[in-house]
């Protein structure tokens, strides 16, 4: 009988990679696609947004945003982040 090694490699976030730079570069660069010109603080994106779902911070960042924006910026952002 063969025994195989087996390994599972896990990452909670910021423990391998921190992931904050990616994720705030690639929602800075969606809101850019949806034609809204709004610029995110970074120190604020980091301590108040990073790691929330977008439908909880956009619209604190972008007050009158529609759920389409919403939507776009999202699907935008996981295609610049992947």
């Amino acid at each position: 009988m063969s025994l195989k090694n087996k390994l599972a490699i896990s990452d909670l976030d910021g423990t391998l990679f921190d992931t904050k730079d990616v994720n705030y570069n690639a929602y800075q660069n969606a809101i850019k696609m949806v034609e809204i010109d709004v610029k995110i603080d970074y120190n604020d994106f980091c301590n108040l947004y990073n790691g929330k779902n977008y439908r909880e911070f956009l619209p604190k960042i972008i007050p009158d945003i529609t759920e389409e924006q919403m939507k776009n910026i999202h699907n935008f952002k996981k295609n610049i982040y992947t």
